[in-house]
């Protein structure tokens, strides 16, 4: 069916994608989170280990351990920045979701002057 919606299915359409939206972002959010969270365990696994057993490590073992530790602080970091840049980039999400919806044909009758 073209052309403008019902009342009640442009509110039905308009919620739905609203609905949607969020849900994608949350999910995507706690994607990132779950990932920052395990690196971050990971991490403190490892310097918990290597501070108990460091005395009895040979030098190239205690090298390794340090490009594990540089590496590992570094996805931490871009979890961080993801998640962050995720945070600020939602708002934007939502909002031009708003905007198309107050554009699209189809849901119009939502955004129509009263007469």
């Amino acid at each position: 069916e073209k052309g403008p919606l019902s009342q009640k299915d442009a509110e039905r359409v308009k919620q739905d994608c609203l609905k949607n939206l969020k849900q994608r972002l949350v999910e995507r959010k706690e994607i990132i989170e779950n990932r920052l969270l395990d690196e971050q365990n990971d991490l403190e696994t490892k310097h918990t280990t290597f501070q108990r057993q460091k005395d009895q490590m040979d030098p190239a073992d205690i090298e390794k351990y340090e490009a594990e530790d540089k590496e590992s602080r570094f996805r931490i970091n871009i979890l961080q920045m993801r998640l962050e840049k995720h945070n600020e980039d939602a708002f934007g999400k939502l909002n031009d979701l708003y905007a198309k919806l107050k554009t699209d044909e189809r849901v119009s009758v939502l955004y129509a002057p009263a007469q």
